[in-house]
């Protein structure tokens, strides 16, 4: 095969020869062409196939042969993307929501940790593994709790009513806590002092617990404001600081158990006689309701008072954190009317 390769290409030579300066044997260049395009033609049935194509023919019956693409600017590889399936879709899913439901578990928002878990369930992607390590996790931090503890403990119980629907025990216990978080509501309104303001008809709610003036101490706290006996009530903030020299107060950052957040920032008012005392009288935001709730029911809560140049941190008492949570929960049952 090589030699009548050889032979071809001497013989193409000779009839390219020939058609610039005819000789014998072609005597013409006519014959001389014809037998230059008789040449390729063999050339071309004969020669082998280039090195490329045999690369590319083992690539194809060995795909581990295969060289990656690569990008044509960075010239890196490019990776081909796999191709997911729905069970990849849906185990990536389930990963997802189930880590979700574990940190909500461990910051202990069990409300939010249920309802996540109800997407799991309405994704049909819970498993009965997961079942058993939530509700596992969930009695080792509700069983411990105190029963004064009502929200925490009404939330926990229908996080694990929501894993198991069927168990009596867990429905019992939210009944139960639901009586006492209506009744501790209700209670809490007897307990609130009222002075009436004749004048313009507001009924004002306070807690016992309340200083009676802005000189008393350096506290924050909660009280209502009503008009008439049917009317809808409203909430009412007030920080105070007093000491014997000046802050000028510009902001009060809230920590309650570990976790640092603003509860209020302005212009505060001021006055003193033998002492000084700062504060600000305001309707409180949602934010600042729940800032307040946090610290009524932290095992420790501080109030940090930040001044032009100085600061000061008062400890709220068990007494005043407690008069925050009374007042908050004589509110919701005011506002709903029971």
């Amino acid at each position: 095969m090589e030699l009548i390769l050889i032979v071809a290409f001497l013989a193409s030579l000779v009839a390219i020869a020939g058609i610039l300066y005819p000789f014998k044997p072609f005597g013409k260049r006519r014959y001389a062409l014809f037998t230059l395009i008789a040449c390729f033609v063999v050339i071309g049935i004969t020669a082998p196939p280039p090195k490329s194509e045999e690369r590319n023919t083992e690539s194809t019956a060995n795909p581990s042969l295969v060289a990656p693409q690569r990008d044509i600017a960075t010239q890196e590889p490019i990776e081909v993307e796999k191709i997911e399936t729905k069970e990849d879709v849906e185990a990536e899913k389930r990963s997802r929501l189930e880590e979700k439901i574990r940190e909500s578990v461990e910051s202990l928002q069990w409300s939010k940790a249920r309802n996540r878990f109800r997407t799991l369930i309405i994704s049909d992607l819970a498993t009965d593994e997961f079942k058993d390590e939530i509700e596992a996790r969930m009695l080792e931090l509700v069983k411990p709790l105190p029963a004064s503890k009502r929200e925490s403990n009404l939330k926990g119980y229908q996080f694990l009513a929501a894993i198991r629907p069927k168990n009596a025990q867990y429905g019992a216990k939210i009944k139960s806590y639901e009586a006492a978080i209506t009744t501790a509501r209700q209670r809490a309104v007897t307990l609130l002092r009222q002075d009436e303001d004749r004048v313009e008809g507001i009924t004002w709610y306070k807690h016992p617990n309340q200083p009676r003036y802005l000189n008393s101490r350096s506290t924050a706290y909660l009280y209502i404001g009503r008009k008439g006996a049917v009317g809808r009530p409203w909430l009412r903030m007030k920080v105070q600081y007093t000491s014997s020299s000046w802050l000028f107060v510009k902001r009060v950052i809230a920590w309650h158990d570990g976790i640092k957040e603003p509860l209020i920032s302005g212009s505060f008012e001021r006055d003193n006689n033998s002492k000084i005392w700062e504060w600000m009288d305001v309707s409180p935001s949602d934010n600042q309701i729940e800032v307040l709730r946090s610290l009524g029911n932290a095992k420790e809560a501080i109030l940090r008072f930040e001044g032009d140049q100085y600061r000061k941190d008062v400890k709220l008492s068990a007494g005043d954190k407690r008069a925050i949570r009374e007042v908050l929960a004589a509110y919701e049952v005011m506002r709903s009317g029971l």
